[in-house]
């Protein structure tokens, strides 16, 4: 948690978004680690680690993101479903489409992957978009 809250301000994060990362590092046991070798804003590897592109003009911004890569994590879980639903529903159908037809553009370079997964990781995109703009609109309020 220190090593993130340092790298954070040592890449111009605020305070209040100092704040956030620390309290995600810790209640999640995910670490976040801020690089400048990054060629997404944000990724999630997977298994343990989030990583997100150092810019001090935008990281204040990368909260949602962090949600968004959050939302991945435990999209692993069963108990995650219920929340997946709640998302897709409460996503337009429009802000849907436009998710999906993005990262279907992605998707579809990977031969490896079936038209299904292809499928599953764009509607999962859906959800993490949605979990996105929830952080972003609670860092928007100070915290607690």
């Amino acid at each position: 948690m220190r090593e993130t809250i340092r790298r954070a301000r040592a890449n111009g994060a605020s305070e209040k978004v100092q704040i956030i990362y620390g309290r995600y590092v810790a209640k999640s046991g995910v670490k976040v680690i801020m690089t400048k070798n990054l060629k997404d804003a944000a990724w999630y590897d997977g298994v343990n680690t989030v990583y997100i592109k150092a810019d001090a003009s935008n990281v204040d911004i990368y909260s949602g993101l962090l949600g968004h890569e959050m939302f991945h994590k435990m999209f692993k879980s069963s108990k995650v479903k219920k929340l997946f639903m709640e998302a897709w529903n409460n996503t337009p159908e429009a802000k849907r489409q436009e998710v999906i037809d993005k990262y279907m553009a992605e998707l579809k370079q990977n031969k490896e992957l079936s038209a299904a997964e292809r499928i599953n990781i764009s509607n999962e995109e859906v959800a993490a978009a949605y979990a996105q703009e929830l952080f972003n609109s609670n860092s928007q309020e100070q915290p607690k």
